[in-house]
Parts: structure tokens; C-alpha cells; sequence
């Protein structure tokens, strides 16, 4: 019998051009009151779930590991994407017939993930002894309380997610528990520090006071015994960041393969 069944997988979602509003509401669950829960139960070719007495068992956690309710942040998710996009400077490529839209051949520029394991072990990491109906969405779940377990398997995983992509590129951390099956919903921008472009230029530092640095300009203005009091420091090009899908996650097919292979075996080990 097997004594350690793992806790931990991922299904990556389809990388994108863009991220829509729709999208966003629905990992949030914002806007989502009781008849939309049975709107979306009405679905019978999606075969859905949801539980709207266990909505407010949902929860996400944010900047420094701190878990919250699900939907706490007033700005929805995506706005908080287009927000960090900004902040790399990232411009889309826009259709020249359709200035609206997004080019086909713009780069992909967020991707989503959805964190999971094996049903029985999240629930009982969930639940304990608790009692759920997921084969009922309208049973009444209002008086279950979320154990410490689900919690710190969502720390975890959200640890892992920072090491992975950086904290700041994860711009959403979503745990669902009102579905047949508990999960974490991962909203990333994928980016890669590269050099600055531009020549690099050089700095003279004074021998006596390290605190006073001239750029060349400056130290060839001195009178020529003036200069012999200062030393010539090469710099270094400095890193930015920018979006890169093909950079972080692979330019092939076969890349993208390998590294999903490994992202797969990391989470095993680190979090399974």
C-alpha cells in the first residue's frame, strides 16, 4: 500500500496575449453572488460543481504570504496584470486593421497555472472529519470550517511559485475550495533580467574620498595633476527586466516540454 501519496500537481494553462476582465472575475469570484452559482451549475455540458455555501472558504494569499478572502484586493486581477506589465514596460503588438486589438504575433505576455494534488489528501488537508456532498451542489456547507492543513499546503505552493517566477510576478494566488476538487490558481508574467543596451561608460573615484565620483566629462575638465587623485572604475551594465514567455519557459516546443518536466519534479520534491 502507498504510504506517501503526493499532494502536488500542476496543469499549466494556455500562455497569452492578453487577459480579459471575464477571466479575472471568475478566479476571484468577483461579482459571483448565489444565482450565479446556479447559473453556472445550469452548465450540464461543463459539468460544474460549484458551491455557493462554500464560497466564502475561498481564499488567496498576497505580498509577504499573507492569506486573505478571495476577491479582498479592490483592484481586480486584470487590472493588476496590465499594472506589472506597465511596470516592465511591456507594449503589445497592435493589429493594423484592428487598432483595438492585439496582433497575432505579439509576445505571449502572462501565463496561468492551476496547483493541485490527490483529491482525497487536499480534502482531508481541507476538511478533516468534516463531511462534504461535492456530488450536490446545493447541499449547505455553512458550517464547515477550513483546517490549518489546506492552508499551509497553499504556503507552500506559494513559496514555491516565488522562488520560481519572483514574488512580484505573481500577481495572483487563488485557492478555490467551493468545487468538486480543491485547487490554486496561479496568474504569472513571465521575466527575465537582461543587460541594459548602450555603451558603458566609465566613473573616476577620488583617492582620498571614495564618496566623490566624477563621469569622465568631469575628470577630464580637472588640470592634469587634479586627475592623478582619482582612480578609473569600469562600470558595469546594470540588469533590467522585461516580459519574455519564450525566454523563461522555452523558445521550442521542446524546451517548453523540459522545462514544464522539471517544473513538475521541483514541485514534487519541494511541496509533494
Amino acid at each position: 500500500m502507498q504510504s506517501n501519496i503526493p499532494r502536488a500537481a500542476i496543469h499549466v494553462g494556455k500562455d497569452k496575449k492578453s487577459f480579459s476582465a471575464q477571466v479575472g472575475n471568475e478566479a476571484e469570484r468577483r461579482g459571483w453572488d448565489e444565482n450565479v452559482y446556479r447559473l453556472k451549475n445550469a452548465d450540464k455540458e461543463k459539468n460544474n460543481h460549484y458551491n455557493f455555501s462554500r464560497k466564502n472558504l475561498n481564499f488567496e494569499i498576497v505580498k509577504d504570504g499573507k492569506i486573505v478572502p478571495l476577491g479582498s484586493n479592490p483592484i481586480p486581477l486584470h487590472e493588476r496584470i496590465q499594472m506589472r506589465l506597465d511596470e516592465l514596460g511591456f507594449k503589445p503588438y497592435m493589429d493594423a486593421r484592428h487598432p483595438d486589438q492585439v496582433s497575432k504575433n505579439s509576445p505571449n505576455c502572462t501565463v496561468g497555472m492551476i496547483f493541485s494534488g490527490d483529491h482525497d489528501v487536499l480534502y482531508n488537508l481541507a476538511f478533516g472529519n468534516q463531511r462534504i456532498d461535492t456530488a450536490n451542489p446545493d447541499a449547505d456547507h455553512s458550517h464547515i470550517v477550513l483546517q490549518q492543513g489546506i492552508y499551509k499546503w497553499a504556503k507552500d505552493t506559494y513559496d514555491f511559485a516565488c522562488r520560481k517566477w519572483g514574488e512580484e510576478n505573481i500577481i495572483s494566488f487563488a485557492v478555490h475550495c467551493d468545487e468538486t476538487s480543491i485547487h490554486a490558481h496561479v496568474q504569472t508574467i513571465p521575466m527575465e533580467k537582461v543587460k541594459k543596451r548602450g555603451r558603458i561608460g566609465s566613473k573616476y573615484v577620488n583617492k582620498n574620498n571614495p564618496d566623490i565620483v566624477l563621469s569622465t566629462k568631469e575628470w577630464r575638465a580637472l588640470l592634469k595633476e587634479e586627475r592623478d587623485n582619482y582612480t578609473k572604475h569600469t562600470a558595469s551594465k546594470d540588469y533590467v527586466e522585461r516580459v519574455s514567455y519564450a525566454k523563461v519557459w522555452g523558445e521550442t516546443r521542446k524546451a517548453k516540454s523540459e522545462y514544464l518536466s522539471q517544473l513538475h519534479t521541483d514541485y514534487h520534491n519541494e511541496v509533494g
